[in-house]
């Protein structure tokens, strides 16, 4: 395994937006609890597409989807909406609308394997996945090396493709997470969630629409 670059600054030269305590720990702290308390869950699933549906497929996709309250939710999703001006700065681009926010819980083995958020060249693909151009993760605890209260092991977000040398598409970079850590970065841009090694990983993922 490559060990997370800690440097976000590595991040932001590749073109990623990186925004620190995008939320701040107490609120992060709180929607932590509010996803551990809740009974309203499932697997997440991902796109087949052989079969052109959403099913579970836990040799590709290990993790659990909650459902939080709709004030949490907003309140999430208000924030971003705040952002959708830098990002389109950013990214040089024109958005439409939010997609909505997913609250994920990854206990341990949990993972996602490579994967793209927009596949448009997928003729059959649903209309969503090919709207998506600006894919947002949100960490809501930190990835540490010891095992510490509210932390976890392993779980690294891994991004490919970042160097454009064609070569070197394969080439992985692990970014290490943080609490209240908000990363932003191309729909079409291949990553990946490693598996987590120990402890839970709390992240909130979204979609910015075409």
């Amino acid at each position: 395994m490559v060990q997370p670059i800690d440097n976000l600054s590595v991040f932001e030269h590749f073109g990623l937006l990186v925004v620190k305590n995008f939320l701040d720990a107490e609120l992060c702290r709180k929607i932590r609890a509010e996803v551990r308390s809740t009974n309203d869950r499932e697997l997440a699933e991902v796109y087949a597409n052989k079969e052109g549906q959403y099913v579970v497929d836990e040799t590709v996709r290990k993790t659990q989807q909650t459902q939080v309250s709709n004030a949490t939710e907003s309140l999430v999703k208000n924030r971003l909406m705040t952002l959708k001006p830098r990002l389109e700065r950013h990214f040089y681009l024109s958005s439409t609308v939010c997609e909505g926010v997913n609250f994920l819980h990854y206990k341990q083995g949990g993972f996602y394997c490579p994967h793209q958020d927009n596949i448009n060249a997928e003729t059959d693909a649903p209309t969503l996945l090919k709207q998506r151009q600006i894919s947002i993760i949100i960490f809501l605890n930190g990835e540490s090396e010891a095992s510490y209260p509210d932390c976890y092991g392993g779980g690294a977000l891994v991004f490919y493709g970042l160097l454009k040398d064609p070569a070197l598409a394969h080439v992985s970079v692990p970014l290490k997470g943080e609490t209240g850590l908000l990363v932003a970065f191309p729909s079409h841009l291949f990553h990946e969630v490693e598996s987590v090694t120990y402890g839970e990983r709390f992240t909130i993922v979204s979609w910015f629409l075409q």
